[in-house]
């Protein structure tokens, strides 16, 4: 019956999803503790993460009206590969919360 077909592909859609997701949830995880040094040796305490998986977040901080987007590969306990920074001046508030902050 087809309807029993496309309810086991549908299933095994799901079990190949979540296959993906624990193979790409990251090892380290990013606390509200963490810290990034600014150019002028102090450090900020970020305000923001987002786990893109496989160790790769994005973390960011509000500093002096400019939302600072950082892309980094953590890669231990105090370690990590940077890979990218973006700044947005003036950015709307869904980008500065929490809850709605997302790539």
């Amino acid at each position: 019956d087809e309807k029993d077909e496309k309810e086991e592909e549908d299933e095994e859609d799901e079990e190949d999803e979540d296959k993906k997701k624990k193979e790409k949830a990251s090892k380290w995880q990013v606390t509200r503790k963490t810290e990034v040094q600014n150019l002028d040796g102090d450090y900020l305490k970020i305000s923001m993460k987002l786990d893109l998986g496989g160790n790769i977040w994005i973390i960011a901080l509000h500093d002096h009206g400019v939302l600072e987007l950082v892309k980094i590969k953590v890669t231990g306990s105090e370690t990590f590969e940077w890979l990218g920074t973006k700044l947005a001046t003036g950015p709307n508030k869904q980008c500065v919360a929490q809850k709605t902050f997302a790539a």
